[in-house]
């Protein structure tokens, strides 16, 4: 062994040791203390968003979320720690209200911190839920909505967002609407297919697609990063005793035929 290396010896076991020790207390970590640091809190605070019941640590624990008066559920997280190596960030999770769960993983950069990716995600969201804490959160939302009921099926989510521009880079979703009721009519299950072009601003297009006996449900929207929605929705039967009876909330084509045309601004 040379003489060098005997010198430096302890410097290098020195290195591994402090090494191994900062990585065990930051795997350690409490979430609950991570929350209440002065800096994570601040952000909460100025979002609105309470922290209760941490459990576990920073790389895999769990949280109740609240938005003023409003429960957000539960939200459990598992942080792959090898992706910080890439100096990226890598998050598995799981969430939870009452009926309404969503699973997926969340990655994003830690120097570019522009872009916010969701992969994978998939579960179920009741609307009567989902329509009370978008009201709480935004009160311009129409007081009609919250008579909304069913429930939305996330087969397959994929987006990236923009962080800056808060609107989605790219979008493609498959869901299904599944014994949705509003205003006392009781509408089929509807497939909902959402596409959306890789580029900055572009708009989100989405693609209904329902069926009955006798007759069939088609329907093309648009909503743009103004929050501007547009599009055609009509249904056609074989005979004018087979249409369901909600199709009568739309302007008449001919006796088996109705559609409309609906425009607005969320």
């Amino acid at each position: 062994m040379s003489d060098s290396f005997v010198k430096i010896k302890p410097l290098y076991l020195a290195i591994v040791f402090i090494t191994v020790l900062l990585g065990s207390l930051l795997v350690h970590i409490p979430a609950g203390f991570v929350a209440q640091t002065s800096a994570v809190k601040a952000q909460l605070d100025n979002a609105g968003v309470t922290v209760s019941s941490t459990t576990g640590t920073l790389w895999n624990g769990s949280a109740n979320l609240r938005y003023k008066q409003q429960s957000l559920g539960e939200l459990k997280w598992n942080l792959q720690a090898m992706s910080l190596l890439m100096l990226k960030a890598d998050l598995n999770f799981n969430w939870q209200l009452k009926n309404s769960e969503l699973k997926g993983d969340i990655n994003t950069g830690l120097l570019n911190l522009e872009n916010l990716d969701l992969v994978n995600i998939e579960g179920v969201v009741q609307l009567d839920q989902a329509m009370q804490i978008a009201q709480n959160i935004n009160p311009k939302i129409p007081s009609l909505l919250s008579g909304l009921a069913g429930k939305l099926e996330i087969e397959n989510l994929d987006t990236s967002i923009d962080l800056h521009n808060r609107w989605p880079k790219k979008l493609q979703a498959e869901t299904k609407l599944t014994g949705l009721n509003f205003m006392g009519n009781q509408f089929p299950s509807t497939k909902l297919s959402l596409q959306q072009a890789e580029a900055e601003l572009s708009p989100i297009d989405t693609s209904i697609l329902g069926e009955g006996k006798g007759w069939n449900l088609t329907g093309q929207l648009q909503l743009n990063p103004k929050l501007n929605y547009s599009g055609d929705i009509e249904v056609k039967a074989a005979t004018e005793n087979s249409l369901p009876d909600w199709a009568f909330l739309m302007p008449r084509k001919s006796p088996t035929h109705y559609s409309m045309q609906v425009n607005g601004r969320f």
